[in-house]
């Protein structure tokens, strides 16, 4: 008789690379106050000081995050590499 094999389950805290193939991981924390600076000149986008509300799924190759502009209820989406720590 076949011994049957246990199958070790990753705990579910750990980042998952099945759909990908890479794992996503951002560079910011939710809450975290940063600079915002668009990549473009022709965006819509305003630069400014901004805060992290939410990650969003990886877009463009990097990190994507929804950001909050500081003094007004402004909010957009904004690539890891458009983005920088306030210090």
């Amino acid at each position: 008789m076949a011994r049957s094999r246990r199958h070790r389950h990753r705990p579910t805290n750990e980042p998952s690379v099945r759909d990908t193939g890479k794992v996503s991981m951002h560079k910011f924390k939710i809450g975290e106050t940063v600079n915002y600076r668009p990549s473009t000149r022709t965006t819509r986008n305003v630069a400014g000081t901004f805060k992290v509300i939410a990650f969003l799924p990886e877009g463009f190759g990097e990190p994507v995050y929804r950001i909050q502009h500081i003094d007004t209820d402004y909010r957009q989406i904004a690539r890891e590499s458009e983005v920088t720590k306030r210090y």
